[in-house]
């Protein structure tokens, strides 16, 4: 059987490469029991009337098509969602967020209002406890009510040993499904099976998150994956996850939480189909994360704090010296300087020289505030 390069099934057409991978996956014996109609391979949608094949010119601003669903509005749509990040990050503190918020009606990160919907989260690495600490944190009353729309599996069985199942009964048992959580993919996620030795790593990713994110489309519900990522550098960080770059070409939106060790803000940074790309600055204390705004403005508020914080503890100092004692690169020091210098609410002065700079004490800024 003829391999295909997963270079090619990103990079080339999507329709040319959908029909290639469902000619490989074509040539493969039904799997004996449940059968599952693979149609994310083709794009198709769970039924004929949310499926365009074709639409005259004529009609393209005046055919209707379904809304879209989203679990949560601009950031997680109807259909398959992948949350990359390192180990030990926080990324099952932030789908603990999102599945409360849902399951609630409440605010994602403290700030993204949600619908309220039914929530199944496989959680295969935490304990209730883990939990409950969290939804303290959180904010939520220890209630004997609890999360009526909210289902955890702690041991959920593997996606080709009854995972499956139970994600369709679920499902079905549920009008009001919103959201699928899988935390980690790599515990739920189906070995090769023997019928498939023909099949490369891209092949054969894609063809095992194809069941669950076929699942997903036919019956109306977002899957949010969570998979960790390769320690293989890579200039594209929608192309780090671990393994075969399958899953992340499948995925209809890819959310990346990157955060350096022993800080505690982050950012999340999202794309996907139809999704405006977005970076997101979040604060956390293991517990919780917040919303803090767009990243680049906190970034840079949060570098006006350090570097005046610095000046004031030493006093004036050399560009360089400022760059290397914080760690941030040096034209984003310049830039910040000479942005906030030389104008009636300054907070950095130059020195008589030119060759050092120094930061303005409170009471001089309040001083400058009042002339």
């Amino acid at each position: 059987m003829k391999g295909f390069d997963a270079h090619d099934a990103i990079m080339a057409d999507r329709d040319a490469a959908a029909a290639e991978i469902k000619k490989v996956l074509d040539q493969i014996p039904a799997p004996k029991g449940e059968v599952i109609d693979l149609f994310p391979y083709t794009e198709k949608p769970g039924s004929e009337a949310d499926y365009l094949r074709a639409v005259d010119g004529s009609d393209f601003w005046t055919i209707e098509i379904p809304e879209i669903k989203w679990a949560v509005p601009e950031i997680l749509k109807e259909g398959l969602g992948v949350l990359l990040g390192a180990q030990k990050l926080g990324k099952s503190t932030l789908v603990t967020d999102m599945a409360l918020a849902i399951a609630t009606g409440g605010r994602f990160l403290n700030n993204f209002h949600v619908d309220k919907g039914a929530v199944l989260y496989l959680n295969y690495e935490d304990s209730l406890n883990d939990l409950r600490d969290r939804a303290r944190a959180l904010g939520y009353n220890n209630t004997k009510e609890g999360f009526p729309r909210l289902r955890v599996e702690f041991d959920a069985p593997r996606q080709d040993g009854g995972g499956m199942d139970l994600i369709r009964k679920w499902a079905e048992g549920c009008p009001d499904r919103r959201l699928l959580i899988i935390d980690p993919l790599v515990k739920f996620r189906r070995f090769r099976r023997p019928d498939e030795k023909g099949l490369d790593a891209y092949q054969l990713d894609y063809a095992v998150i194809g069941e669950v994110h076929a699942l997903a489309k036919q019956l109306g519900f977002s899957v949010l994956v969570i998979h960790h990522e390769s320690k293989a550098p890579n200039p594209d960080w929608v192309l780090k996850g671990s393994g075969s770059v399958a899953l992340t070409a499948a995925a209809g939106t890819v959310i990346r939480l990157d955060r350096k060790r022993e800080r505690f803000d982050a950012r999340l940074t999202i794309t996907g189909r139809g999704i405006k790309d977005k970076i997101l600055a979040v604060k956390g204390d293991g517990l919780t994360w917040r919303y803090c705004g767009d990243a680049e403005e906190f970034e840079c508020s949060q570098n006006i704090i350090s570097i005046k914080s610095l000046l004031r503890r030493q006093g004036e100092m050399s560009l360089k010296d400022i760059a290397e004692t914080l760690e941030i690169p040096r034209n984003t020091v310049k830039s910040i300087l000479y942005r906030n210098s030389g104008m009636a609410d300054s907070c950095f002065y130059q020195s008589t020289d030119r060759k050092r700079w120094g930061a303005l004490t409170p009471k001089e800024e309040k001083d400058d505030d009042d002339d």
